[in-house]
């Protein structure tokens, strides 16, 4: 089975890692897809001429928030004998989460709540 755990590092985003984990329990043969989005405003066209918006998660900028997210994450989510993998994109993370689950065709989506 193919999980998406969208993070962001907060303590919700370390409890759904800990809910995956504990109830849906991926094994062996799953992948769990950690993906973390850069958030860019929604208006990030507006600022252009103030600071250059970071394009895609190669960004040292990205790059410098994503590490430490997903490594909180990944501790959250232990020794699992799944194959992790970790995800850095950027944009709307709710879009770019779902966009990503479908390109692999995966279900759930497990993201924390605020």
């Amino acid at each position: 089975m193919k999980y998406v755990l969208g993070t962001d590092g907060s303590e919700h985003g370390l409890k759904a890692a800990r809910w995956l984990v504990k109830h849906l329990r991926p094994g062996a043969g799953d992948e769990v897809y950690m993906v973390y989005v850069f958030p860019l405003p929604p208006d990030a066209e507006t600022f252009a001429h103030l600071v250059a918006m970071p394009r895609d998660a190669s960004d040292d900028r990205v790059c410098a928030v994503a590490r430490p997210v997903l490594d909180g994450t990944r501790g959250a989510l232990g020794d699992i004998a799944a194959c992790v993998h970790e995800v850095v994109l950027v944009g709307h993370p709710a879009e770019e989460i779902v966009k990503y689950a479908t390109t692999q065709q995966a279900e759930p989506i497990i993201t924390g709540n605020r």
